[in-house]
């Protein structure tokens, strides 16, 4: 079995520390097995305790069906990982590699914005959708073109308002009418998606006037 030759650089108990404490925040949006949340824990507590990541083929010494449950889960985060060199990497059971743990952290800190953007039953023919999540948790939904950028972010207290953010990156400030349509679909869906949300507040609301 070929083996990549690029070691984990993710060595740094911060790091670990900050994964153990965002995995439960994240729980609902990542898709993972009772027996894969059981492996990461006791994984990433080890790894706390030996102040690095664990190679595989120690957890592997330390027991085989967390090894092999974790590794599961490790396979099926990778592929959105943003890393080339994960890529290149043969990673099991047998590995002498630690997996890399601040990719797997990115990972977990995108799993909401990625559960999000999944979400969307929208095509953009000239544009580009994309969710990211800021410093602060804020939820941030994205149209991108070459011409324009509009930004909406999510406010944390509710659905009742949103920032939006247009940022024109011609000097004329013209937008092709092909994309039009990608804008008006992308604020519809917008519409839609505060819509939902904020029905969902209301009529929890008034389950609560109604139990009171």
């Amino acid at each position: 079995m070929v083996k990549s030759k690029t070691k984990s650089k993710s060595t740094n108990k911060e790091v670990i520390i900050e994964l153990i404490a965002a995995i439960p925040n994240y729980l609902p949006y990542l898709e993972i097995t009772k027996e894969q949340h059981l492996a990461i824990n006791t994984y990433l507590t080890l790894c706390l305790h030996q102040g690095e990541a664990m190679k595989m083929v120690e957890f592997k010494k330390y027991s085989p069906e967390l090894a092999a449950d974790f590794a599961e889960f490790y396979e099926a985060a990778r592929p959105f990982m943003k890393s080339r060199s994960l890529f290149e990497m043969v990673f099991s059971t047998e590995s002498d590699y630690a997996p890399n743990i601040e990719n797997l952290l990115a990972y977990v800190k995108n799993a909401r914005a990625r559960r999000i953007r999944e979400s969307s039953d929208v095509e953009y023919e000239h544009c580009n959708y994309y969710v990211n999540e800021d410093m602060d948790r804020n939820i941030i939904h994205t149209l991108s073109a070459s011409e324009v950028t509009i930004n909406i972010k999510e406010k944390k207290e509710g659905y009742n308002e949103a920032y939006i953010d247009l940022i024109n990156n011609v000097p004329e400030g013209f937008i092709k009418t092909e994309k039009l349509e990608d804008v008006a679909n992308f604020f519809a869906y917008m519409n839609r998606y505060f819509s939902k949300y904020l029905k969902k507040n209301n009529d929890h609301e008034d389950d609560e006037e109604t139990v009171l």
